[in-house]
């Protein structure tokens, strides 16, 4: 493995752990076990390591969205639903680096260009899924954009709400089990986001 592969092995092992928290050179150097001047002598910056990382995740989770689009893995049937289903899933699978990936705090280190190209693939995946289910072709990227901000609303919600509830009815496309911990208002707030976008997905 070379020093670039071990400083990005540890950077993601460090915030698969921890999130976007404490990204300085010395504790992701540490996460890799090498020293801060490798970072410097690899990355040149502390920014441009943090893109790398940032970069790396992205792909990360855009190669799921598309297995999961190309796969046909649609939910109840939607495209849409099979695309919105795979950034729940995938942001629930891997809640430090989602939080990493759409973090606007200045301290993380990603550049807002990259959360904005980011956004704009994912939105483009949702609206490619609605207009592969037949959705008219002068709203899709209204729809899209509303699809996506209704997931990072879940996200948001999600991360606030206690024990990790969810929807009572599953994900977008009805598919997944029930989520909801025990005792949980079937009608709270993440159930009434699902519900949202379920309408919004044709569900």
């Amino acid at each position: 493995m070379t020093v670039v592969e071990q400083l990005m092995a540890g950077g993601t092992a460090h915030i698969r752990e921890r999130g976007p928290v404490e990204l300085t050179v010395r504790a992701l150097s540490k996460s890799s076990g090498r020293t801060t001047m490798c970072v410097y002598s690899h990355f040149g910056s502390r920014e441009t390591y943090v893109q790398a990382l940032h970069g790396s995740f992205a792909e990360e989770l855009l190669a799921d969205v598309d297995a999961a689009a190309e796969g046909g893995d649609a939910g109840e049937g939607s495209h849409a639903g099979a695309v919105v289903e795979s950034v729940d899933a995938w942001a629930r699978a891997n809640p430090g680096p989602w939080r990493f990936l759409v973090s606007v705090d200045p301290g993380v280190g990603s550049s807002a260009e990259a959360r904005a190209a980011l956004m704009a693939v994912l939105s483009g995946r949702i609206a490619s899924g609605l207009a592969a289910d037949g959705a008219p072709a002068d709203d899709l990227a209204e729809r899209a954009d509303a699809l996506l901000a209704g997931i990072l609303g879940v996200q948001a919600l999600r991360a606030l709400t206690p024990d990790d509830a969810g929807p009572s009815g599953g994900s977008a496309g009805g598919r997944a089990g029930a989520e909801s911990a025990p005792g949980a208002d079937a009608s709270g707030p993440l159930d009434r986001a699902w519900s949202v976008i379920r309408r919004a997905l044709g569900c």
